[in-house]
């Protein structure tokens, strides 16, 4: 759960998108974690998880998700930084440190040349999109954006785990829409059209109690219809964000899907069998990318996965946040 200062620097970070760069907005980049390890997610993290930062993931050198950067919807695109796919044997280490080197200060006059995990690829991430606006300056934060999504590769590995949505967009949990193409970027940004002004909306909650049974699947229905949008209609989806409260004694053993009226399944948190605080989910906020230029009109679905043969649950509160434009 949030801190009081930590929900407060995440509204700094909204006001920011708006009055940051002379109104262009700023461009925050954030770390999807190294907590894979321990099967953690990062859409229970309010700042990766927030539609105003961009996270970012770590792929190994030949382009496969690593076993350490965390899976979750929120995640954007990944980087080359190394490691490995699969928990390293100290004989794989050395073999992957000796496929790519990120190159570091170490202090002292000295550097190092192991340096990885999503803590190197966030800013390398950052570093490119330095490039991108010393190529565009006139790029907003949501510009940035959307060349993120449209030029970010798939790497040719055949892993497994991706999925195409209704706008044509393949996504990963773990590696986002691709590993970052500095070259594609740049020549987007030159010739790059601004985006339209956003619009956001939220829909009416669903306070009505349902309770989780053991072993089963629980279903919650909402349906978003763009006549009650009014000025803020979206035909675009860039992010949707549920906001859920489960209360539930077991809540690592539960995993959570977004179904978009387009047959879109986002799974916007997995299980984590390592999480201690196990007694509530209180009114989180999860984010997910995978709807990008969806239509949002239609049914949507909730469905939480109890995987505890014992304990049941209940969802009391259930409501979405769409964001993206009318054109």
């Amino acid at each position: 759960m949030l801190s009081p200062t930590q929900i407060t620097l995440i509204r700094s970070l909204e006001w920011n998108y708006n009055a940051g760069r002379k109104g262009k907005g700023a461009i925050y980049v954030w770390a999807a974690g190294n907590g894979g390890r321990y099967q953690d997610n990062c859409n229970l993290d309010g700042y990766a998880s927030s539609p105003f930062t961009i996270t970012i993931g770590a792929v190994t050198a030949d382009g496969h998700s690593t076993y350490y950067s965390e899976p979750c919807a929120a995640v954007m695109a990944s980087a080359y930084v190394g490691g490995s796919h699969l928990p390293p044997t100290e004989d794989s280490i050395n073999k992957e440190r000796k496929k790519i080197k990120v190159v570091v200060p170490e202090g002292k006059g000295k550097c190092r040349e192991t340096f990885q995990g999503t803590s190197a690829a966030a800013p390398m991430a950052a570093g490119v999109i330095a490039l991108l606006l010393q190529a565009n300056p006139e790029l907003t934060w949501r510009d940035v954006q959307h060349i993120i999504v449209k030029s970010s590769k798939v790497p040719p590995t055949g892993e497994s785990g991706w999925a195409v949505n209704a706008a044509g967009h393949e996504f990963h949990l773990k590696i986002g829409f691709g590993v970052l193409d500095s070259a594609k970027m740049v020549a987007e940004a030159l010739s790059w059209q601004l985006v339209k002004p956003f619009h956001e909306w939220t829909t009416a909650a669903i306070t009505q109690t349902k309770y989780i049974l053991p072993n089963q699947d629980t279903f919650i229905p909402l349906l978003v219809k763009k006549s009650s949008m009014l000025a803020q209609r979206i035909n675009n989806l860039e992010s949707v964000t549920a906001t859920i409260n489960i209360i539930h004694s077991q809540c690592s053993n539960l995993e959570i899907f977004l179904i978009s009226p387009s047959g879109t399944v986002s799974q916007i948190l997995t299980k984590r069998p390592q999480d201690g605080n196990n007694s509530m989910i209180p009114y989180w906020e999860f984010m997910s990318l995978h709807f990008w230029g969806e239509d949002p009109d239609g049914l949507w679905i909730l469905r939480i996965s109890n995987h505890d043969g014992q304990h049941k649950g209940m969802v009391d509160y259930f409501s979405l946040s769409l964001m993206g434009t009318e054109f």
